[in-house]
């Protein structure tokens, strides 16, 4: 504690919500993603969420996220959307940039200055 400050007392203040655009079911042996970088392995239920590259997902999460209530991510991140194995209408995509800088292979720091002044803010 070198710093002066208690750092496990800290706790994450920032939690990023997407909304579903679009389901559908993918049947196994069928592929998603830029590059069909994702192929099934059964049938799964499948949604494209509002937040993508351009508003500051990393595109090194890709094939390797998993939100924290456990829908995962599944082929790369494109533009403006990604799709997970969900079909709410809304998922939280982290609620600690620590978890989503691990699938990243970086800092959270980088997390959070990637993420873009378009997305909505909400302070409660």
């Amino acid at each position: 504690m070198a710093s002066g400050f208690d750092l496990e007392a800290f706790k994450p203040v920032l939690s990023l919500y997407a909304s579903k655009i679009s389901s559908r079911k993918l049947e196994k042996n069928q592929a998603l993603g830029y590059g069909a970088t994702f192929t099934a392995d059964a049938d799964l239920e499948v949604s494209n969420y509002n937040f993508g590259y351009g508003d500051g997902f990393l595109r090194t999460a890709s094939n390797s996220f998993t939100t924290p209530n456990g829908e995962k991510l599944l082929g790369r991140i494109s533009m403006d959307n990604s799709s997970f194995v969900s079909n709410k209408d809304e998922i939280l995509i982290f609620n600690d940039a620590r978890v989503l800088a691990t699938s990243a292979k970086t800092l959270s720091y980088e997390v959070l200055t990637s993420l873009k002044k378009r997305l909505k803010r909400k302070i409660v």
